[in-house]
C-alpha cells in the first residue's frame, strides 16, 4: 500500500513514517525541503492545487499536519489550519482518486465533559459548547464533522490523547510532564 503522510516532518508524522514504512511504501508530504530518508513531495495543505499533485497515485492519505495553540489570537489560524486544511486535504484526495483518508484530530474533540463521572467517547454529543473557547479543540471538532461527513472516500478519524515521546522537538505535550516532573507546573490536575 502507498501511503502518504501530510505533514511528515512534525512530531506525530515523523513517527508514522518510521512505524508504517516498516510494511509499506510510504511518501512525506510537507510545506518545505526535509531530510526524512523517504520520498519527499512538496505541498502546503492550504494550497488544494499542490496537494492533488502530491497525492498522485497514493492509496492512502494521513493527514498529520497541524499547530496547537489555545491562545485566542491565533484562533483564525487554528481555522485555516485544521478546517481549511482538513477540507483542501479531503478534496484533493478525492480529486486524485485516493481511496482512503486518515485524518488525525484530538482526544478534546471527544474525551471532555463538565462532569468527572463520564467516559466521553465517539458516540457522546459534541462537546462544542464546551470547547468552542478553544481555538485548537474547536478547530479539531469543525474539522472532524467536515470529513466525517465526505462522501465518496473512506473516512477515518482518530483522537490521540497526549503525545509523548522522544523527537517532541517544539515541546508540545512532553514540555507539560517534564514541567510537572520538575516541579515547574502552578497547579495539575486531580
Amino acid at each position: 500500500m502507498k501511503i502518504g503522510v501530510v505533514g511528515a516532518n512534525g512530531f506525530l508524522g515523523r513517527h508514522m513514517l518510521e512505524r508504517l514504512g516498516r510494511e509499506h511504501d510510504v511518501v512525506a508530504i510537507c510545506r518545505r525541503e526535509v531530510d526524512l530518508s523517504v520520498e519527499l513531495r512538496l505541498a502546503d495543505l492550504l494550497e488544494p492545487e499542490r496537494l492533488e499533485a502530491a497525492f498522485a497515485g497514493l492509496d492512502v492519505v494521513i493527514n498529520a499536519a497541524g499547530n496547537v495553540s489555545n491562545e485566542p489570537e491565533d484562533a483564525e489560524w487554528m481555522w485555516r489550519v485544521h478546517c481549511q486544511g482538513a477540507e483542501n486535504v479531503l478534496a484533493a484526495a478525492k480529486a486524485a482518486g485516493v481511496s482512503r483518508l486518515v485524518h488525525m484530530s484530538s482526544s478534546g474533540t471527544i474525551a471532555v465533559s463538565e462532569t468527572f463521572d463520564i467516559c466521553m467517547d465517539e458516540y457522546s454529543p459534541r462537546p462544542l459548547n464546551l470547547v468552542q473557547k478553544w481555538p485548537y479543540y474547536r478547530a479539531k471538532l469543525l474539522a472532524e464533522d467536515l470529513v466525517l461527513d465526505a462522501e465518496g472516500i473512506q473516512v477515518y478519524c482518530l483522537n490521540p490523547g497526549l503525545l509523548l515521546g522522544p523527537g517532541d522537538l517544539a515541546g508540545g505535550s512532553t514540555k507539560a510532564v517534564r514541567y510537572f516532573l520538575e516541579d515547574r507546573l502552578d497547579a495539575a490536575p486531580s
